[in-house]
Formats: structure tokens, C-alpha cells, sequence
């Protein structure tokens, strides 16, 4: 384990309170989420389901640590509202899902039902 995931599972342990799952596993679950999920969301790749998923996260951020107080929660807010906005309308034009949407639709219904 490298110096910084030791770091960030200590912090896991001894400072975020994630309910239901062993600190070890929070760490590695978080920093995978953390890492993974915003390039699908910055490539417009399953944008609906990263921004709705990160917008959970968001929530079980704020509640895993209550230290953060009000000012740090309220810097949660526009972040919760960009991804719930993302959710409900989608990641607009230039995104990767936009594309093959449409690359998907100009196939023949045969190859649709082949895949």
C-alpha cells in the first residue's frame, strides 16, 4: 500500500464514519469513486448514471463526516444540484452517450436486435 492510501484509509478509520461497510473497504470504495465516476461524467459516458451515482455519494459524504460543519455542507449544495440537474436532463450534446444515440439509431432494427 502506497504512503497515501495508508493516509487515506487512517482517515477512513479514524475520521469519516461511513455506516455499513469496514474502513479498508470506504477507503478504496471512495477513492475509486472518486477517480472513476468524473471522467465518465467529464466524457458524457453514462453521464446520467455517474452524476446520479456521485450525487449519492455527495449525500453519504455530508452524513459520513459531521465534522465538516455548516460551511463545509454548504459547499456540498451547488455540487448536489449540478449532478441532480445532470441526472434529470442528461449530459447535452457533446457528450459520448449523445453520440452514440444517435450512431445507435441510424442502425438498421436487425443490428439493434443482434446487440
Amino acid at each position: 500500500m502506497t504512503r497515501n492510501l495508508t493516509a487515506t484509509v487512517a482517515l477512513f478509520r479514524y475520521m469519516y464514519h461511513v455506516p455499513l461497510i469496514p474502513p479498508v473497504w470506504a477507503a478504496y470504495l471512495g477513492t475509486g469513486i472518486e477517480i472513476l465516476f468524473p471522467i465518465l461524467l467529464a466524457l458524457g459516458l453514462a453521464g446520467r448514471f455517474a452524476a446520479g451515482f456521485l450525487f449519492i455519494y455527495n449525500i453519504i459524504t455530508v452524513l459520513s463526516y459531521p465534522q465538516m460543519g455548516v460551511a463545509g455542507m454548504m459547499d456540498q449544495v451547488p455540487w448536489g444540484i449540478f449532478l441532480l440537474f445532470t441526472t434529470v436532463y442528461g449530459p447535452g450534446l457533446f457528450s459520448l452517450d449523445y453520440g452514440l444515440s444517435r450512431i445507435w439509431k441510424r442502425m438498421p432494427p436487425a443490428v439493434q436486435k443482434a446487440v
